[in-house]
């Protein structure tokens, strides 16, 4: 089947090359995948073909299904992933890592986008855990989910300029996270306050809004599942 369609950040520098089989990817097949075991599932490739990678699932070393969506570079290295996990009715999103030297090329919300066509592909409905991280829960509002509980509210000033991200309200993460996030705490009032949610999980409420953000971060991508 070929469909193609018009982050929280960790360190990688140690990652391992990698390797896997191929195999078709369906519920059956992951739910089927033992743990510490990885399969090739597809592919994603920028349309100048800048960006190529190939698209592993990993089957954790866990009693919980918990899964791991890899993109995988040409060099066959880790370039991000997704941790889920594989419950019922849902794929439970938990979280988006992208390796240090790939930061600050807008990926988070292509990879987050693979991960909803993944589970439109699976028939499982896109749900995430708690929340804790302000990158990604700028963006899930985004893709038309929104906070199950209050949660910690923060704000981004949008009018603020240069490459740190600065957040007002509560100092609830320490300077050495924010520094590694490249994120401040301001002081004083935003001038243009966008509010975000931490310390919640979030629902699919808006699937209109969804489809709209996924085609525009995938404009420029060819999205195939084996």
């Amino acid at each position: 089947m070929r469909v193609i369609f018009c982050v929280l950040l960790l360190s990688m520098s140690s990652w391992a090359s990698f390797s896997a089989e191929s195999t078709a990817v369906s519920l059956e097949a992951l739910r089927a995948l033992n743990p510490g075991k990885a399969c090739w599932i597809g592919a994603l490739t920028h349309t100048d073909e800048s960006m190529n990678f190939r698209l592993s699932i990993k089957r954790e070393k866990t009693e919980i299904p918990y899964i791991r969506l890899l993109f995988i570079d040409l060099s066959r290295k880790k370039l991000a992933y997704i941790p889920m996990e594989l419950e019922e009715e849902n794929l439970k999103f938990r979280g988006a890592f992208i390796a240090e030297h790939a930061r600050k090329k807008g990926l988070l919300k292509v990879i987050f986008s693979v991960y909803l066509r993944l589970s439109k592909h699976l028939g499982l409905v896109p749900t995430t855990a708690i929340m804790n991280k302000p990158l990604i829960a700028m963006v899930l509002p985004q893709f038309g989910f929104s906070p199950k509980t209050k949660g910690v509210a923060l704000f981004m000033d949008r009018a603020a300029r240069g490459d740190e991200v600065v957040l007002f309200g509560p100092k609830i993460f320490g300077t050495s996270y924010m520094s590694k996030q490249n994120m401040m705490f301001g002081s004083g009032v935003p001038k243009d306050p966008r509010e975000l949610r931490v310390y919640t999980a979030y629902t699919q409420t808006n699937p209109a809004m969804m489809e709209e953000a996924v085609v525009r971060a995938l404009e420029n991508w060819a999205l195939v599942f084996e």
